[in-house]
């Protein structure tokens, strides 16, 4: 809303809404002016007021809970009467486009602000917050060959974002072969310094993942020689 205030005179008669008082309080845009008078019945009428339509900034983005491997956000402006728009995105960068599209290098929590400007200087402001959820991989393999020949010798998980790994590995018949105790460490094939025979192998991996959540994961890796 805008304020306007009359001077010079006894008693003020607003138009076009027929208000009387020194001072209004306008909520729509328009021509606004005041008839003032004095105790001897002169009166005057002031200059006509032009009150613009003040901006409303607003917005929304999709998707609503990006993350780290999702981490594009598009702005939708919803804003009602803007002619120009600044937007900053939390990270140090900044547009002037309309339904601005960015693109974030890292998690966190970003706080978003959108100012809608008109062609005649009115400006209004609207903040939110965009927050990059981190996430976690894992990926196991199903099969190597510890047969010397300098190729996929090795059985080992590869992960991130992850911690408290733990692999073990049993035979088919659930005899306990080896046991993993983090991500840097490999299966090289082999139980008490013999490698074992081609078969299929059972493996339990227990880890904490981003959120604190803990998990356990079964499945089969095949010896091949």
């Amino acid at each position: 809303s805008v304020i306007l205030t009359a001077t010079g005179a006894s008693g003020y008669n607003w138009y076009p809404q027929n208000i009387f008082g020194q001072s209004i309080s306008v909520q729509d845009s328009g021509d606004y002016f005041a008839i003032g008078y004095n105790m001897f019945g002169c009166t005057d009428t002031s200059n006509y007021i032009h009150v613009y339509e003040n901006p409303i900034a607003s917005f929304f983005f999709t998707p609503s809970d990006p993350d780290i491997f999702w981490p594009t956000v598009d702005f939708i402006n919803t804003s009602i009467s803007g002619d120009h728009y600044s937007w900053t995105f939390g990270d140090s960068t900044s547009s002037n486009d309309i339904n601005p599209q960015h693109t974030y290098s890292a998690d966190g929590v970003f706080p978003i602000e959108l100012i809608a400007t008109t062609n005649n200087g009115c400006a209004d402001t609207t903040f939110g917050e965009v927050i990059i959820r981190p996430t976690y991989t894992i990926y196991i393999p199903n099969a190597f060959s510890p047969n010397n020949d300098n190729k996929n010798e090795s059985f080992q998980c590869q992960a991130t974002n992850i911690s408290d790994f733990t692999m073990n590995i049993y035979s088919r018949w659930g005899n306990h072969v080896t046991t993993l105790n983090s991500l840097a460490e490999s299966w090289d094939g082999k139980e008490n310094g013999k490698t074992v025979q081609e078969d299929t192998y059972i493996y339990v991996v227990t880890f904490t993942d981003v959120f604190h959540e803990q998990h356990e994961l079964t499945g089969r890796v095949s010896v091949i020689k």
